[in-house]
Formats: C-alpha cells, sequence, structure tokens
C-alpha cells in the first residue's frame, strides 16, 4: 500500500505489471468515496479530507480487486 497522489493522496496498493501488462492503462485504480453519514466515526481519509470507503483496482482482463476500509466506532466510558 502507498499513498497515491494521483488519488489525492488516498491509500492504495501497488499493482505489479509485468509482461504484456506494461501496456499504458493495463490497470486502473479509482476511489469510493464515502456517501453515507460519518457522525463521530473514525474513517480513512484523502488528502483533501474526503471519507474513502474503497480503493478498487479494474484490470484489463475485466478482473478487479477491493480494498475495503472499514469505519472505526468510539465509545465512551460510563460515568
Amino acid at each position: 500500500m502507498h499513498e497515491c497522489s494521483r488519488l489525492n493522496w488516498a491509500m492504495a496498493p501497488f499493482v505489479a505489471v509485468t509482461g504484456r501488462e506494461l501496456a499504458k492503462h493495463s490497470a486502473r485504480l479509482r476511489v469510493v468515496e464515502r456517501e453515507d453519514y460519518v457522525g463521530k466515526e473514525v474513517v480513512t481519509t484523502d488528502g483533501r479530507g474526503r471519507p474513502v470507503m474503497a480503493v478498487v483496482t479494474d484490470h484489463a482482463d475485466g478482473s478487479n480487486d477491493c480494498h475495503i476500509f472499514a469505519p472505526l466506532a468510539t465509545g465512551f466510558p460510563q460515568a
């Protein structure tokens, strides 16, 4: 994983490209932004502060990979 400058510094996987896959655009990374209410959850954000739900890698052969960033809930101790 690395902070990708092309995806506004969101965490993205390194894509191994070998042999005939070296052609440009053999894999495409895209960010899926979180669309629901965040509230007090701790979420992964990109460089602009927007919440990121997942990063999807689309390969030229039609397959895809998905890295999901699950939110964390916070709790408060009982007084």
